[in-house]
């Protein structure tokens, strides 16, 4: 067996001999191509990340909120055909607490909790205090309105909404080369 029989792309025959072409580049990539890969990436990213947040809370008790509690909230992104909507959990906090901005078609959001609980009780005085922050970006694709955007905040959940232009989408036309 040889070496190039173990190559998993671009084998193909001709006239009984094997050729073999290099993986395609990635600028040579279409867009929608490119689109596609960045959205795998991070739905890869999502799993693992979901993955080994599990095992950093599991030693935990259940209402630990230290240091580490904010420094990544959960989010949600769903694209319709007119909008693209990006859900944030973030229990404990007040919409006075987060910031939403647009650079671009990154959207950036962030956002700080400051608690402090005091209680006196049989003569002694319990006093905690709780400071984490957080921001999340989110490169949303091509073709939306950031402008446009709006964000709810209710019950604990952040929803950004961001309409889409009609015009933005990736198209291959392909154009038929004629003899002159």
């Amino acid at each position: 067996m040889k070496v190039r029989d173990l190559v998993p792309w671009g084998r193909s025959k001709s006239d009984g001999a094997r050729s073999i072409r290099a993986p395609e580049r990635l600028q040579d990539r279409t867009d929608s191509q490119s689109q596609a890969i960045q959205s795998l990436r991070g739905d890869i990213n999502s799993v693992f990340d979901r993955f080994f947040d599990r095992f950093e809370t599991a030693f935990l008790p259940r209402d630990f909120q230290g240091a580490g509690a904010f420094t990544q909230p959960s989010l949600d992104i769903s694209e319709g055909k007119n909008k693209v909507s990006v859900s944030v959990d973030l229990p404990g906090l007040e919409d006075k607490e987060i910031e939403v901005s647009f650079t671009g078609d990154v959207l950036t959001i962030r956002g700080e909790r400051n608690e402090e609980h005091r209680t006196e009780e049989d003569g002694r005085i319990v006093q905690e205090r709780n400071y984490g922050s957080f921001y999340r970006t989110v490169q949303l694709p091509s073709g939306v309105k950031p402008e446009a955007a709006k964000a709810r905040f209710k019950n604990g959940v952040l929803t950004v909404t961001v309409p889409k232009t009609g015009g933005a989408k990736s198209i291959t036309k392909r154009i038929d080369v004629r003899a002159a």
